[in-house]
């Protein structure tokens, strides 16, 4: 239950406003012909000590000239479809890229380098050559050995875009110890001060501010509205048809009075910049008109039922499916510190009427598709007992507030900027000033971006601090030419952190938060009764996630967007009780995203058919009489694993459909070297050798080949005898 939060946002009334209105010249036309362009004065960066900082320096600069972009890269990977732009700074045509940073040890080593990919690069390590190619494929092509020293060693990668085509690149090494594998993010860093990369990131938060704030929703743009435009901007707000059907009108008031003072975090402006505390009259009015202009209540649908049992099962789901990774409970006063953000649910039961927390824990994206709350695909029994425990949780009442006055709470709807932003069936009476004409007449330190009430004047509250409102400043600068463009790695980048992915996830370097509240998970459910064995539970064996380091590397792009979507029609892994939530407005870009932020392309190719000769062969390898025996962890299609107690596995029957093959190569040569701790033993030795004499004399490679060519027969394939 990732981002409960968001129904808060579902239900905010006038992020509409989410423009930087200006004062009431937000009201005016656009002119004709702008006038020159207004100055923008930009806050310097303040100063920054050298710091050390995960990843690479990457600069990309058009091959034409040109201001170039720069950015932190987890990886020395890259690929940008023919007639697509390398950056959101950089128009598209042909391109060069720059790596700089370094690579660190912890004892020194003899390394080859490689690369998949097209172009031109170079590769220089410690100021010695490591890797030069040109061509139209890198592959099959080693540079000479290298020896790399304990600590860090200096690396730079340049690498320019072949002059038709997609251009993409990966950088590969290997050594006495391993085939060749993607130089991993782990062992890269950079100077996190660099003042260049600061300037740059200063920019992209801007563009995320006036993306998630829905800034061209108020002030439109023609820049927005192009098919090659950042993805945000596009995205949807919650939808205020019957939104009376679903929350309590207290709350609406509240709500839409101060929204920052119920939640700080909120991108909700505070529209009539009431203070905290008392609810604005006109907050009143909206309420009143969004609950007199809905249908009867939901709880017509059904009461959400409660009882000690439903609520000691919601306990078990809120801990158990990791709702406890993404929010607190009210009534939690020392909830533990993880490095990804969790929202604190406070106000459930005053926010959701009888019966509507119920139907939003069924289908979160029903009423705003891009919600941060996924889907958990919930049986109906599993969302009336999380709304029973989550009513059941000690939490602050919202008093009841005077009636408001609906008919004039109709009148600040369509004039307060409310529709344009929220599906809505009356008119919209809101306009302001598209974006054009205030890049020519405002300086950007008054109305929504002010740092000061005077100055704001009559605009909405953002609750902007120094740092975000420098952000839009200095996009407001480069004249908001960057969300013209955008590359699906950084959208893939961007949602990774929105939508909490590392609350379930390790990646890199970092920790998943849920594996760091095992007390407070702990906590909740210690005054439950004991729960009862369920002998028959399919749950069993290693319950870590997989991680996501080398997701875009391992997963065809196809198949993520139907498991992120929640389209795929099986669980990967049902021994897990964390189950896949669906992010259905976001997959098939986020899935995309992954697989090109790793050099590979939007869509994986075909798998060549298999060999006929080696099909027979790999059935035989992955038995029990002759084989590795992988059938006592995999099950084979309808065959279950034969004892797969401590080391569940994926079924060989969806193996071809989920990976790429160049993953599946490097995970069998060598599993800990991709995931390390994982159960999946190695059969290779460094010599590239088995114990497995026959068939094909103990070759690893061609034993692999065999048993990927058995594997290929995906949901045909047949249990070896």
């Amino acid at each position: 239950m990732t981002r409960l939060h968001a129904a808060g946002v579902a239900a905010v009334i006038v992020a509409a406003v989410c423009g930087f209105a200006l004062l009431a010249a937000a009201q005016a036309p656009a002119p004709t012909a702008p006038p020159a362009p207004a100055t923008v004065s930009v806050p310097a960066l303040p100063a920054m000590e050298e710091t050390s900082a995960p990843g690479l320096k990457l600069t990309i600069q058009s091959a034409s000239g040109g201001d170039p972009d720069v950015r932190a890269s987890r990886l020395v990977a890259l690929r940008v479809p023919a007639e697509s732009a390398p950056s959101p700074f950089v128009a598209p045509g042909a391109f060069k890229a720059t790596w700089q940073g370094f690579l660190t040890l912890r004892i020194k080593g003899d390394y080859h380098f490689s690369a998949l990919g097209n172009g031109t690069l170079k590769v220089t390590l410690n100021d010695a050559t490591a890797l030069e190619l040109t061509g139209g494929d890198f592959a099959n092509k080693i540079g000479p050995l290298v020896k790399l020293k304990k600590g860090k060693n200096p690396i730079k990668v340049e690498y320019a875009s072949p002059p038709t085509g997609d251009a993409s690149v990966r950088l590969h090494w290997s050594a006495k110890e391993f085939v060749p594998e993607t130089v991993p993010p782990s062992v890269f860093s950079h100077d996190g001060a660099d003042a260049a990369l600061r300037g740059q990131g200063r920019l992209r938060h801007g563009r995320e501010l006036v993306a998630n704030l829905r800034c061209t929703k108020c002030h439109t743009s023609d820049a927005a509205a192009g098919g090659t435009a950042m993805r945000e901007l596009s995205a949807d707000a919650p939808s205020l048809l019957d939104a009376g059907q679903r929350y309590g009108q207290a709350w609406l008031a509240r709500w839409i009075s101060n929204p920052h003072a119920m939640r700080p975090d909120t991108e909700m402006p505070n529209v009539f910049n009431a203070p905290a505390g008392a609810v604005d009259p006109r907050a009143r009015d909206i309420a009143a008109y969004l609950v007199e202009s809905s249908t009867k209540p939901q709880a017509a649908a059904g009461e959400e039922q409660t009882s000690p049992n439903l609520v000691t099962e919601g306990a078990r789901l809120f801990t158990g499916l990791g709702c406890v990774a993404c929010h607190v409970l009210p009534d939690n006063e020392k909830p533990t510190e993880v490095a990804t953000k969790r929202v604190l649910l406070e106000h459930v039961n005053a926010k959701f009427l009888p019966g509507a927390l119920k139907a939003f824990l069924l289908k979160p994206e029903q009423h705003y598709a891009w919600i941060r709350m996924p889907n958990f695909k919930l049986a109906d029994g599993e969302a009336a007992a999380l709304a029973a425990f989550l009513r059941s949780r000690p939490a602050p009442a919202i008093e009841a507030e005077p009636a408001g006055d609906a008919r004039r709470g109709l009148e600040l709807f369509q004039t307060a900027g409310c529709i344009n932003c929220h599906a809505s069936k009356v008119e919209n009476h809101f306009k302001a000033a598209p974006l054009d004409a205030l890049l020519a007449t405002s300086d950007w330190t008054r109305g929504c971006v002010a740092g000061e009430p005077a100055a704001r004047g009559k605009a909405p509250d953002f609750a902007l601090g120094d740092a975000p409102r420098a952000a839009i400043r200095a996009l407001a600068a480069s004249r908001f030419e960057s969300i013209k463009r955008d590359t699906s790695a950084e959208f893939a980048e961007r949602q990774v952190a929105q939508l909490n992915c590392l609350a379930c996830h390790s990646r890199d370097r970092q920790d998943d938060s849920w594996s760091q509240l095992t007390a407070e998970a702990e906590s909740i459910l210690q005054p439950l009764p004991p729960a009862e064995v369920n002998h028959d539970s399919p749950f069993m064996g290693d319950q870590s996630r997989p991680p996501l380091t080398w997701t875009g590397e391992k997963l065809r792009p196809q198949w993520a967007a139907d498991f992120i979507g929640g389209t795929l029609k099986y669980k990967p892994r049902p021994w897990l009780q964390a189950r896949m939530p669906a992010f259905p407005a976001r997959a098939k870009l986020l899935a995309q995203g992954l697989a090109q932020a790793h050099g590979n392309p939007p869509a994986s190719p075909a798998h060549a058919k298999a060999d006929p000769a080696l099909a027979p062969l790999g059935q035989k390898l992955v038995g029990k009489a002759g084989g590795f025996s992988c059938v006592q962890c995999h099950a084979v299609g309808e065959q279950k694993a034969l004892a797969p107690f401590e080391a569940p596995a994926i079924n060989f029957a969806h193996v071809s459909e989920r990976l790429n093959k160049e993953y599946y190569e490097r995970w069998v040569y060598n599993p800990q070297r991709v995931q390390p701790g994982t159960r999946m033993p190695q059969f290779a030795d460094i010599e590239l050798r088995t114990a497995i004499k026959d068939p094909l004399n103990g070759d690893a490679k061609q034993q692999f080949e065999a048993i990927w060519n058995y594997l290929l027969a995906g949901q045909k394939i047949e249990p070896p005898q």
